[in-house]
C-alpha cells in the first residue's frame, strides 16, 4: 500500500524523486514528509495528492500554543510553525523524540499513565499516548501531540492545525482519523538515511 501511495505521488510530480523502479525507494526527507501527509490524510493512494496539498494548507490555532511547556523538546524550534513544517521537523528529529519520549515514560508512575475515564467508570483506563501525530481523513483537521517530563502525569503539549489557523466548523467536519508514532518517524528516517542499495540485474546468457 505505501509503495502504491509513493507511485501516485511519483506520477503526480507531488514527490520530487523522479527515479522509477530500485531505486525508487531513495528519498529524501521533503518526499517522506510528502508520503507521510498522504498516508494519514487520503484513505486510498488517488486521494494522496489533493491530501498533501490540503496537509500543507493547514495552520496552527493561536490559542493551543504550549511552546513554554516543550522549551526543551526537540520540537521546541519549530512548535507553532505550519503543519507540514513541523511533521518534517519530526521525522528529521526521530531519535530525539524517541528519547524524549523513553524519558517522560521514566518520569511517569505505572498509576500516572494511566487516565481514568471521566464517566465515573473506575474500571475503564486508557493508555496515554506520549507522541503522536493525527490526521483526519478529509485534511480539515490535524493534532500534534506530545507528553512532557513533568511531576503532573497529565501534562503535555498539544498543537491543533486547521486550514488558515482558524477554528470554526472544522472540528465539526473532521472524520476518519489516522495516527502515527515515533515508530513510522523512525522508520521514515531510516528510509531516507539508510535507503536499500540498488541492485544490479546481470543478464542470462543463452
Amino acid at each position: 500500500m505505501i509503495s502504491h501511495f509513493a507511485r501516485v505521488l511519483r506520477d503526480a510530480e507531488v514527490i520530487d524523486s523522479k527515479t522509477t523502479g530500485l531505486g525508487a525507494a531513495q528519498m529524501d526527507y521533503d518526499d517522506a514528509t510528502t508520503l507521510l501527509l498522504a498516508t494519514l490524510g487520503a484513505l486510498t493512494p488517488a486521494g494522496g495528492p489533493a491530501a498533501v496539498a490540503a496537509a500543507r494548507e493547514l495552520q496552527p490555532l493561536a490559542w493551543d500554543d504550549s511552546s513554554a511547556r516543550i522549551s526543551q523538546s526537540p520540537l521546541a524550534d519549530v512548535w507553532g510553525q505550519p503543519f507540514a513544517e513541523m511533521v518534517k521537523h519530526c521525522i528529521m528529529n526521530a531519535d530525539e523524540l524517541q528519547r524524549w519520549e523513553q524519558t517522560y515514560r521514566t518520569r511517569l508512575s505505572e498509576e500516572g499513565r494511566r487516565l481514568i475515564f471521566p464517566s465515573g467508570l473506575l474500571g475503564a483506563v486508557v493508555e496515554t499516548r506520549t507522541f503522536n501525530i493525527s490526521v483526519y481523513s478529509n485534511c480539515v483537521l490535524a493534532r500534534i501531540w506530545l507528553g512532557v517530563p513533568s511531576p503532573d502525569p497529565q501534562l503535555f503539549a498539544q498543537q491543533t492545525f486547521t486550514p488558515l489557523g482558524l477554528p470554526g466548523t472544522a472540528v465539526k467536519s473532521a472524520a476518519g482519523l489516522r495516527s502515527a508514532g515515533i515508530d513510522v518517524l523512525l522508520a521514515l528516517k531510516l528510509a531516507v538515511e539508510n535507503p536499500p542499495p540498488a541492485r544490479t540485474w546481470k543478464r542470462k546468457r543463452p
